[in-house]
């Protein structure tokens, strides 16, 4: 969070700019230090591009999609197109995150962060996380879910 005061001196106010997700919104709290919004800023919660909800949404991310934009393609695509929800299944979580990143990628998609992933995926499957040592190495991974044949070629 920047802080920065305006040029002319009379006035008290100060301008917060935040950033996120790339998106810059500006709010001025005035001398009374009641926030006034600036309708005319984007919400810092919100994402350029398909119409993409804050990360913590369940709606879709192709809602809000022009007609004319074939690239809108949602979470919820990756899940079902890429992943296959089966007992004693095992991937790790940095692997499934490359997957995705490559899909994403492959449909002129923004991922989401690593950080949101897993919440995102919790959203649209039922997992649970292990940490095994293998090769002397604890490695996180999700269990419970693995990728399709067609996921693991975003892998290569």
């Amino acid at each position: 969070m920047t802080l920065a005061r305006d040029a002319p001196a009379r006035s008290n106010t100060i301008s917060r700019i935040e950033e996120s997700d790339s998106l810059t919104a500006v709010r001025s709290l005035s001398s009374t230090g009641q926030e006034q919004s600036d309708d005319s800023a984007s919400t810092p919660d919100s994402k350029s591009g398909c119409g993409s909800p804050t990360p913590d949404s369940s709606e879709s991310l192709s809602e809000g999609c022009s007609s004319n934009s074939s690239q809108c393609v949602d979470f919820g695509t990756f899940v079902e197109e890429c992943l296959i929800e089966k007992e004693h299944a095992e991937i790790a979580k940095d692997g499934l995150y490359n997957a995705y990143e490559a899909w994403a990628d492959a449909h002129d998609q923004e991922a989401y962060a690593k950080s949101w992933f897993g919440r995102k995926l919790s959203e649209h499957v039922s997992y649970d996380e292990c940490r095994p040592t293998r090769d002397d190495k604890r490695v996180r991974h999700y269990t419970g879910i693995t990728l399709s044949s067609y996921g693991r070629t975003f892998l290569e």
